[in-house]
């Protein structure tokens, strides 16, 4: 027998995901989920720099939607491209941090990039999505 994960608005299910299952189900492409250790305030993504977050201590679920994922030179995150589907309007870049982390980015338009291509990303903090070991959101 089934089991209600979340009930709420279909927004409220995007933007507010109750657990991991409900992030990882809603929204395409799906969210990016990352496994992290928050320390002193501090985390890290597969093997990249460390990033300042405000979050609990201990392991983590980090998630992080495709859509706010930006290229920036000084980013924190390093990604191999691996695919580039160029939509016109958008497109989806598949890659790959450097410890072997999986990573989707929807990026505006046509930023030009092919396989092989090493970019760097950035994200605003506010749209990090933070789950405990349990699978449940915190915040």
């Amino acid at each position: 027998m089934g089991r209600i994960e979340q009930v709420d608005t279909p927004l409220n299910l995007y933007n507010r995901p109750a657990n991991l299952f409900v992030a990882g189900f809603i929204g395409a492409p799906g969210m990016n989920l990352w496994p992290v250790v928050s320390q002193g305030g501090q985390i890290k993504i597969d093997s990249g720099p460390e990033i300042a977050l405000a979050l609990p201590e201990g392991p983590l679920t980090l998630g992080l939607r495709p859509q706010y994922l930006i290229l920036q030179g000084e980013g924190p995150l390093s990604l191999h491209v691996e695919l580039v589907e160029a939509l016109g309007a958008e497109s989806v870049v598949h890659g790959v941090l450097s410890g072997g982390a999986k990573v989707l980015a929807v990026l505006p338009g046509q930023p030009g990039l092919r396989r092989g291509d090493s970019i760097r990303l950035g994200f605003d903090p506010a749209q990090v999505h933070a789950f405990d070991p349990t699978g449940a959101r915190l915040g």
